[in-house]
């Protein structure tokens, strides 16, 4: 077990106020031999000197310096980078329990994992949400799917723990055959989606080690939140499914759905005038009609006439 190498991807951006307890909480894991990869995302504050500080001291610590690109594309630079068997990432405002690796990698190896997934502690240091798998989840115990996209069907609709991925180990061939969508927020909800779609085996265990920082200045949750990013990425996962074959026709018809619902929550945001909709397709309102809920296509028909949205 200690002769596996996992990588840690940090993407790092204007976080000189956490990036050192991040990076603490790395160098301190029980699993030791780690390959931690730190692409600095363009940042503009100290954060490279203090990651820099702890990299003199410990030679795992690797930073590697990109212009701006958001934190999709420096994660996905950190996966052309790492060399590990294993991948996780990690935020760099966040942080994790020193026996984190330690605990996921045991439990990948005892079960051949293509991934393993643990519970979460969501805080901003004064207040606690603890986040752990509920009874429609496999808890503490390998679930193997009995065809490609099993697991997705089964487990993406069923909370935080499953649309995150910095809360898992991964295989290495798991993860190199996703790439994060580029400069997009809500990423996540494609990425752990496909790899849910690719995965044979997974274990998401009850254990709290990953620590999610409530932190709005931080690279997963700071600059323009483009809401309707989330609809861009949903569409993306329905798109990507279909290519490789997933034609479960049910469970497309409920990400049609949450597609529906993204935009209509954009919608929602036309007295905000950086979002506002003055035209919409006619055939995608109609189409939004149809998978709405019969109160939200009333609520939408009632915002199109309050914001004077155009159809056609």
């Amino acid at each position: 077990m200690e002769k596996k190498l996992i990588s840690v991807i940090v993407p790092m951006y204007n976080v000189e106020k956490y990036i050192g307890q991040c990076l603490e909480s790395l160098i301190k894991q029980t699993h030791k031999n780690l390959e931690i990869i730190v692409i600095n995302d363009g940042s503009t504050d100290k954060s490279r000197d203090v990651a820099q500080r702890y990299a003199t001291d410990d030679n795992r610590i690797k930073i590697y310096d990109f212009a701006n690109a958001g934190v999709s594309e420096a994660r996905n630079r950190g996966l052309r980078i790492a060399q590990g068997e294993y991948i996780a990432f990690v935020d760099s405002d966040d942080w994790i329990a020193e026996n984190m690796y330690g605990k996921l990698l045991e439990c990948a190896l005892k079960y051949n994992l293509d991934m393993v997934k643990c519970s979460v502690c969501e805080t901003d240091t004064r207040v606690k949400r603890i986040i752990v798998p509920d009874d429609r989840n496999v808890k503490n115990e390998c679930d193997v799917g009995g065809y490609t996209g099993s697991l997705l069907k089964k487990y993406y609709f069923e909370g935080l723990l499953w649309k995150t991925v910095w809360n898992g180990l991964y295989k290495r061939e798991l993860v190199l055959k996703v790439k994060f969508p580029k400069r997009l927020c809500f990423e996540d909800n494609y990425s752990a989606g496909m790899y849910l779609f690719y995965a044979s085996k997974i274990m998401l265990i009850e254990d709290v080690l990953y620590y999610y920082r409530i932190n709005l200045a931080g690279i997963s949750k700071s600059g323009p939140k483009w809401p309707l990013d989330i609809a861009f990425v949903t569409e993306k996962l329905i798109r990507d499914l279909l290519a490789n074959g997933f034609n479960d026709v049910a469970f497309i018809n409920k990400l049609y759905e949450k597609l529906a619902r993204e935009i209509f929550h954009f919608i929602r945001l036309g007295k905000d005038n950086r979002f506002k909709l003055i035209k919409i397709d006619k055939s995608l309102f109609s189409w939004l009609c149809k998978n709405l809920t019969c109160r939200r296509h009333l609520i939408l028909r009632y915002l199109v006439l309050k914001y004077n949205i155009k159809i056609g």
